[in-house]
């Protein structure tokens, strides 16, 4: 589920819905009443790795099918990884 959350979140970031990924991180952090102190769901993948999320995020698709559309990679993690 985070996974799935991280992945909009940088797919918001890839389509240029927000100016940065603090925009999109405060905005998840205010709108699910989330821990600021902890960051939003970008500032997850900083901290735990992109490389790893992306990692997490392809070996999620081979699980099932509906795992599959959750968590294709979005086109914002290109970005993030260089």
């Amino acid at each position: 589920m985070v996974l799935s959350m991280v992945n909009e979140a940088a797919g918001c970031l890839g389509e240029s819905l927000a100016a940065d990924a603090a925009t999109i991180d405060l905005a998840m952090v205010l709108g699910t009443v989330g821990r600021p102190h902890r960051g939003g769901p970008l500032r997850y993948a900083h901290d735990r790795g992109v490389i790893d999320v992306v990692a997490a995020l392809t070996a999620l698709t081979s699980v099932s099918v509906r795992a599959s559309s959750l968590a294709r990679s979005c086109a914002g993690w290109r970005d993030e990884k260089s």
